[in-house]
């Protein structure tokens, strides 16, 4: 039987840590060694491991320079062939999920990963994310979140530890490296590993932009491509001001200009954009039929409105008017302009950006 290490970063983690810790000593699979690296936390979270000091296999609580050297030494530690990653305010979706993960490698494989569940601090349901990822992703900045990821020790021992210099991106830098030179030995599993929290280091906006600037100089070094991804954030953050001052200043949302051409609106995506469009459009009084989304599992969205995959929309399309691409990233252009040629004929086609900026003029 493979051991798996599973290492877990904390650093003042009283609120969420024993819900960490009990996940993981809750599984069914018996080879895990359970790594916890405290970065000398001044509130309870030392107490809290201790209550576990049975099940915890190496603690260590010490000053460190951030999360990617508590990996780094979690990684040191590590004795397992498998290594794994929970942040101290994840936790593991169920009790068999490392047992499922372990018996999805075999020894041509290197990597395993699957899907997370994305939770919200303001009581939104929580969301899905994962599917299978290439290489052209990860040029594009997208990646799987490390929740998501099982890799063998030796990947680090190859290619190199975290890079204690990035203050966000040394997950999607290890796993960039990881694709890029083992792609036929991973492997994809559509299963829910673990749920986060959204809204740590990478959700702050000043940290998402030098994020961002970080993973551009990556994707660079990497596959030679030139992103702006930093450029695109910040320009993000204009047009949501905007639409903000639109819905408070004149009381008016940025699809009132649809009145004319539309009015029933299906959304395409299904992340945070996709929810203020959803709103604004029952702000004009518009229908929303349906969501569009590839890799969202389930069928029905919040208030009510069902989730169709793209290869359903043909069938659905005497349903709507127009559809409205949420995507915030330079994707949500491409797929605005691949949705265009194939339906265009029949239905109206908008990025949310396009809103946005005729609003304005």
């Amino acid at each position: 039987m493979i051991k798996i290490s599973i290492i877990t970063a904390t650093y003042n983690s009283e609120k969420y840590v024993e819900r960490t810790i009990r996940s993981v000593i809750e599984q069914t699979y018996s080879e895990i060694e359970f790594i916890i690296i405290d970065g000398y936390s001044k509130d309870r979270t030392v107490d809290i491991v201790n209550n576990y000091k049975e099940n915890v296999d190496i603690f260590v609580s010490e000053p460190d320079e951030g999360i990617y050297d508590a990996f780094n030494k979690g990684i040191v530690h590590a004795t397992g062939d498998i290594i794994y990653f929970l942040n101290s305010d994840d936790y593991l979706v169920s009790s068999t999920i490392i047992e499922d993960v372990m018996n999805s490698f075999d020894d041509d494989i290197s990597l395993v990963y699957g899907n997370v569940q994305m939770i919200y601090e303001d009581k939104q349901a929580p969301r899905l994310y994962g599917r299978e990822f290439t290489l052209d992703d990860f040029s594009k900045g997208y990646a799987p979140p490390h929740q998501a990821v099982f890799a063998r020790k030796w990947l680090f021992d190859t290619y190199g530890l975290f890079n204690k210099n990035h203050r966000v991106v040394g997950d999607f830098e290890r796993s960039a490296y990881f694709f890029k030179y083992e792609l036929e030995r991973t492997k994809y599993i559509n299963k829910v590993i673990a749920a986060f929290h959204v809204g740590g280091i990478s959700s702050n906006y000043t940290t998402r932009v030098i994020g961002m600037l970080e993973k551009e100089k990556v994707i660079k070094d990497l596959f030679q491509v030139e992103r702006t991804l930093a450029e695109v954030e910040i320009r993000n953050n204009a047009l949501y001001r905007h639409w903000l001052e639109k819905l408070l200043l004149e009381k008016k949302g940025i699809t009132n200009c649809l009145h004319n051409a539309c009015k029933r609106v299906a959304i395409f995506g299904s992340l945070q954009t996709a929810d203020y469009l959803i709103q604004d459009l029952f702000l004009e009084g518009f229908e929303v039929p349906f969501i569009i989304d590839n890799f969202h599992e389930s069928s029905i969205y919040k208030f009510d409105i069902p989730i169709i995959k793209e290869i359903e929309l043909q069938q659905r399309l005497q349903q709507i008017d127009c559809i409205i691409v949420s995507l915030e990233s330079s994707t949500g252009s491409e797929i605005t302009s691949s949705l265009k040629e194939k339906f265009g004929h029949q239905v109206k086609v908008l990025w949310w950006k396009q809103l946005v900026e005729e609003s304005i003029h």
